[in-house]
């Protein structure tokens, strides 16, 4: 049952730039999807837990896409440096497509990256996770936790350590970046565990990488970059509406050819590529309600959620309570930030 809500109304000025920002994200569902679909979303497996990457030439050619779309992932795919998926991510996925998983064997692979062991262990102990006793070891933290969300632990801080230290365009702040990010991958969890729609740590995952092709401008396209922050500065285009006139691909697109890439499930893969028209109940539909959120609370928490299609009543309470439960969800953001971003020690 939906619920009337009194809301003090914002100053015109920023109406309509809350308004501007909620119709290009909600709008992009028209004007991305002939775009968006550029990416098969046929499956590869990996043939040796050494490999990183899916070879390239198989991914482009299942892209039914233009030829400057095509050109453009064959150049993305020259650059030497662009972060493969690490190798203890790696073996950790290839592990968990086996039957039977052995936790001794996981615990092994994950203990031998000391740095990986002591990023888990502090995220388990801390006020996240909610458990009362305190978890001393991995092997114990993948009983209490589950084996999914270990494997979506280490491939979180695998994959933002894999992009930290590159060189980044000088207008492109990477901390605010990840900062979003991972708020959107907070309110995802929330919104997957009060709607029951998706795993929570799975929705956790995809709102952390929705936005990763945005990185990968900054970091290895900074001419084309530079032309869409031009647009964005000069005529107030969003960033959405400014890359679609500067590249043949969105940013979306190329995250999600990279998740293929990375060989992740086809789910993230989808969610990753489609969090800006999501039509359906699913992943995808769980982060772009999320960075929805997100972007508005920026703006102003008193900010209407006005769309221009409804999600769904399944999702109609968390939407119409946001002022009640953004604030948890902000200081858990900040939490993690602290984790992942700063090395922070939140244990108890």
């Amino acid at each position: 049952m939906s619920r009337e809500r009194r809301r003090e109304s914002l100053p015109r000025a920023q109406s309509i730039l809350a308004y501007d920002l909620l119709h290009t994200q909600i709008g992009a569902i028209k004007a991305y999807a002939p775009r968006e679909e550029a990416i098969s979303q046929s499956e590869q497996s990996l043939t040796n837990e050494e490999e990183n990457m899916i070879v390239a030439t198989d991914v482009i050619d299942a892209i039914d896409g233009s030829a400057d779309s095509k050109k453009f992932f064959r150049t993305l795919d020259s650059i030497p440096d662009i972060p493969t998926l690490p190798t203890i991510a790696l073996k950790v996925n290839k592990m968990l497509k086996e039957e039977d998983v052995s936790i001794s064997e996981l615990s092994k692979i994950i203990e031998n990256d000391q740095a990986m062991v002591t990023k888990i262990l502090r995220l388990v102990n801390s006020s996240f996770y909610h458990f009362q006793s305190k978890i001393e070891s991995i092997p114990r933290a993948i009983v209490v936790l589950g084996l999914k969300t270990i494997h979506n632990a280490v491939l979180s801080v695998s994959l933002i350590e894999s992009f930290k230290g590159k060189d980044n365009h000088e207008e492109f702040d990477i901390s605010e970046f990840w900062h979003h990010s991972i708020a959107v991958a907070v309110t995802s969890k929330h919104l997957g565990e009060k709607t029951l729609l998706e795993l929570p740590d799975e929705c956790f995952v995809a709102g952390l990488l929705h936005d990763i092709g945005k990185v990968v401008l900054a970091q290895y396209f900074r001419a084309p970059f530079s032309q869409i922050l031009a647009l964005i500065r000069d005529e107030h285009k969003s960033f959405d509406e400014a890359e679609k006139t500067v590249l043949p691909v969105s940013h979306a697109q190329i995250g999600g050819y990279l998740a293929q890439k990375w060989n992740l499930p086809s789910s993230l893969v989808h969610a990753i590529k489609s969090h800006h028209f999501a039509t359906t109940l699913s992943l995808s539909m769980i982060v772009h309600v999320a960075d929805i959120v997100v972007n508005t609370q920026k703006i102003d928490s008193r900010c209407e959620l006005n769309y221009s299609t409804r999600p769904n009543d399944i999702m109609a309470d968390q939407l119409e309570t946001v002022a009640e439960w953004y604030p948890r969800v902000n200081n858990e953001t900040e939490l993690i930030c602290d984790f992942m971003l700063r090395g922070g020690n939140h244990s108890r």
